[in-house]
C-alpha cells in the first residue's frame, strides 16, 4: 500500500495534477506507515573520542572537542564588552532603538498579512528581544559551529543530553535544510540570561523569525546533567521538553521537505553534549 501510494504521488508530481502541499502531506503520510524506513537517523555518544567516527560530525568554526565523562565539547569565551550575568547582579535590558521599533510594526503586519493567528500574540516582541541581544553582544561574537549532514525527515524526535557552565552567550541546535546558516529549518535557542530562555525560531534564507518560546529564565548551569526533547510531528507540531517538563508547544506547517542535517552552535558559553540521538517520527 505505502508503495502504491507512493507510486501515485510521483505520478501526480510528475503531471502536476494535485497541490504541491497536498502531495507532500500524502508523501508524509507514506513516510509514517512505511515499517522499511530507518527510524534511527543520528546516535551518538561520542564514546570512542571522536565525532568523525561512525556519526561523521564536521567543524566549521571555533573549536569542539570529545572530553572523557563529558560528551561532545565547546567552548567560547564571552567579549570583553558583553554583560555577563552573575548570582549577584542580571544584564540591563537593551534599549529599544526607533530603527528596531519600525521593524518590529513592520514584522507586526507581515505577519497580519502572513494569517499567523496561531503563534504567540507577542511572537514579533520577541523576535525584536532576541535581535536587541544580539546587538547588545554586538556583531563580532564569536561562534563556534559544528553540523552532521544526514537525511532528517521532516517529523523527528530529538534526544539531547546537555551541560552548561556558564552563565553568557547562547546555544543553537538545528533541523536545517541546504545550510544552518543561511537555508531554511528550525533552531531552538538557549540563553542562560534570557528573558525567555528557550525560544523556538524558522530560518528562512538566513532570516530568523521566533514562533514560539518559554516565558522565563532557564537554569542549566546547576552542574547537573540536563535531557532537551525536541518532537516534530508529520501534521507540524513541534513540542519542547527539559527533563521530562514540556515548556513549548507550536503547529508550523510551513517547512515540509525533509531536513539536511543537524547542527549545534555555541554563541558563547560552555557546553558539552554528552548524548544525542534523532529518530523518524511516525
Amino acid at each position: 500500500m505505502v508503495k502504491a501510494l507512493r507510486d501515485l504521488v510521483e505520478e501526480a508530481e510528475q503531471a502536476r495534477a494535485a497541490d504541491p502541499r497536498f502531495l507532500d502531506d500524502l508523501n508524509a503520510l507514506a513516510n509514517a506507515f512505511d515499517e522499511t524506513a530507518a527510524l534511527d537517523l543520528i546516535s551518538d555518544d561520542f564514546g570512542d573520542g571522536d565525532y568523525t567516527n561512525g556519526t561523521e560530525w564536521t567543524v566549521t568554526s571555533g573549536r569542539w572537542w570529545v572530553e572523557n565523562a563529558v560528551g561532545l565539547r565547546s567552548v567560547v569565551a564571552a567579549p570583553a564588552a558583553s554583560p555577563v550575568a552573575t548570582p549577584d547582579r542580571e544584564p540591563e535590558p537593551p534599549r529599544r532603538s526607533s530603527d528596531d521599533l519600525a521593524d518590529a510594526i513592520l514584522n507586526d503586519l507581515l505577519g497580519q498579512i502572513a494569517g499567523r493567528d496561531d503563534y504567540p500574540q507577542d511572537q514579533d516582541q520577541q523576535t525584536a528581544e532576541w535581535q536587541d541581544q544580539q546587538q547588545t553582544f554586538g556583531a563580532d561574537i564569536a561562534s563556534a559551529d559544528i553540523q552532521v549532514a544526514t537525511d532528517v525527515a521532516n517529523a523527528f524526535s530529538l534526544r539531547m543530553e546537555i551541560t552548561s557552565r556558564a552563565r553568557y552567550g547562547e546555544f543553537r541546535v538545528a533541523a536545517y535544510q541546504v545550510s544552518p546558516q543561511d537555508g531554511w529549518g528550525y533552531q531552538l535557542a538557549y540563553t542562560p540570561v534570557g528573558r525567555s530562555g528557550l525560544r523556538l525560531m524558522r530560518l528562512a534564507r538566513g532570516e530568523h523569525s521566533v514562533i514560539a518560546y518559554r516565558d522565563g529564565s532557564i537554569d542549566l548551569e546547576d552542574g547537573r546533567l540536563h535531557v532537551l526533547d525536541w518532537n516534530r510531528s508529520v501534521t507540524g507540531v513541534m513540542t519542547v521538553s527539559l527533563d521530562g517538563t514540556q515548556l513549548i508547544e507550536v503547529t508550523d506547517t510551513r517547512l515540509r521537505d525533509p531536513f539536511d542535517g543537524i547542527a549545534f552552535s555555541n554563541r558563547g558559553g560552555d557546553y558539552a553534549v554528552r548524548n544525542i540521538s534523532v529518530k523518524r517520527e511516525r
